[in-house]
């Protein structure tokens, strides 16, 4: 088996700040991350830097019951 290799992602206080939050409350809507620890990028921008993130292999997003993110 073959793995991927996961990128690096320098992080920013931003991004510290809400690894922080993520250590403390384990879970969270991206809307709702967006708009507390990126509130000076647009949505789209935010949810590209959760994308960074997570292919880091630093966070990781879930589905809920109804398959929702």
């Amino acid at each position: 088996m073959v793995r991927a290799k996961k990128k690096r992602a320098v992080l920013s206080d931003d991004d510290m700040k809400l690894l922080s939050f993520l250590w403390k409350w384990k879970v969270s809507t991206t809307s709702a991350l967006a708009a507390r620890f990126y509130p000076h990028k647009n949505l789209r921008r935010a949810y590209n830097r959760l994308l960074v993130l997570e292919k880091a292999g630093i966070i990781q997003s879930r589905a809920d019951i109804r398959g929702e993110r």
